[in-house]
């Protein structure tokens, strides 16, 4: 189990009536060192799903600077079926990002949770409405990218539109007054909906198809350093 990972339990009855209440009061419990992450009811048909953070009283804590995004929900009709987290590099006591292919690594073991609100947070009085989340996120380093990887959660696998309401989120380069759009979605028809970008203070790059960003930081600084060079020209020479 990797820290600040994500992690979706699943248990499963072949008869179909759970382990409560026909035959007995059972339920089940998840602990990570100790610590409670999942209490839940054996009341259940064939199967049932818990998603959960692992952390423990010695995780150690992501620095947070003065950056930080917006995320827009507009629900649909079942609020309490979404969630969603927010990974980014894992970082070491010197906030260097891990080299997992050094350390014997995966790739997800290299990400790390920085904000999160799981199913069941959202109540059913918030359907059809709009919430706003504000997320603080690590500093990039001075001339440097940070990516970050946001997934939206719909339980019931249908995505907030559009058989119950046109919902969808939005999320923003700090307030979304900015009009920095950093990446939108739905989630149509899916359980999970992940989208990547990265983040150079006050610029975002969402990843292409393949999940790439070099093409990115190609065209965005090269478009800046044109743009400065023109500018610079322009006010000597003319």
């Amino acid at each position: 189990v990797n820290e600040g990972g994500l992690y979706q339990f699943e248990i499963f009855d072949l008869v179909g009536d759970g382990i409560c209440c026909l035959h007995g009061k059972g339920g089940y419990k998840i602990y990570l060192q100790d610590e409670l992450h999942v209490s839940a009811s054996g009341n259940f048909n064939y199967n049932s799903e818990q998603a959960f953070i692992a952390k423990t009283a010695n995780s150690t804590p992501i620095p947070s600077g003065e950056s930080f995004i917006t995320l827009d929900i507009n629900f649909d009709l079942f609020p309490s079926e979404n969630g969603w987290i927010l990974e980014t590099e894992r970082i070491d006591e010197e906030y260097d990002v891990v080299d997992t292919a050094r350390s014997g690594g995966t790739a997800d073991s290299s990400l790390q949770v920085i904000g999160y609100q799981l199913p069941g947070t959202y109540s059913p009085e918030q359907a059809y409405k709009k919430i706003r989340e504000t997320i603080v996120i690590p500093d990039a380093r001075e001339g440097d990218f940070r990516t970050f990887t946001f997934t939206f959660l719909d339980t019931a696998g249908d995505g907030i539109c559009c058989q119950h309401g046109t919902g969808n989120y939005t999320l923003y380069m700090r307030q979304p007054e900015d009009d920095v759009i950093i990446l939108q979605g739905d989630a149509f028809q899916k359980q999970r909906e992940s989208q990547s970008f990265a983040i150079s203070r006050n610029i975002a790059i969402p990843a292409d198809s393949s999940g790439e960003f070099s093409a990115g930081y190609t065209s965005l600084w090269t478009t800046t350093l044109l743009t400065t060079t023109f500018m610079f020209l322009w006010n000597v020479f003319m």
